[in-house]
């Protein structure tokens, strides 16, 4: 089974958790609350443990959906907008995010092109768009300097 990078604000609060309950196991587990500590073994599961398949959101199904800014993985519509108020997570992939050169890969490159294609398709169209109004004015002034010549 392949191992997933999670960016759930919850996982990796749950994952620093249990790395300092790994580090500190002890608990009080005597009835009368007393200051002794005793060591018990931790009875959550280690998240090494956690079915990776399944939807983050629900718990039941396997997930299908994956959201482009954080990796939240999904199984319907409901969920992912219970990710969505949860989370605070609008959806968008950040564009402009710094990628490490050993995480960047074939998916990257292409986005990055689509980004400066777009962005090159943007400025051409500011272009005419500038182009084609001042031809428009220019008709308009020659067109209406001809009227009051005549």
């Amino acid at each position: 089974m392949a191992d997933y990078k999670f960016f759930d604000p919850l996982s990796l609060i749950l994952e620093q958790y249990e790395d300092l309950n790994e580090e500190n196991e002890v608990s009080y587990d005597s009835p009368d609350h007393s200051s002794q500590p005793s060591t018990s073994q931790n009875k959550t599961t280690p998240l090494s443990e956690i079915d990776r398949t399944i939807c983050q959101a629900c718990n039941i199904n396997k997930w299908k959906y994956k959201c482009p800014k954080c990796e939240f993985h999904s199984c319907s519509l409901p969920c992912s907008k219970l990710h969505k108020e949860t989370y605070n997570c609008d959806g968008v992939r950040s564009k402009t995010s710094y990628i490490a050169l050993d995480e960047y890969g074939y998916k990257e490159l292409m986005s990055d092109y689509v980004f400066l294609e777009d962005t090159s398709r943007a400025v051409d169209l500011a272009h005419r768009t500038r182009i084609d109004q001042r031809h428009k004015f220019r008709r308009k002034y020659n067109n209406n300097s001809k009227n009051r010549q005549t």
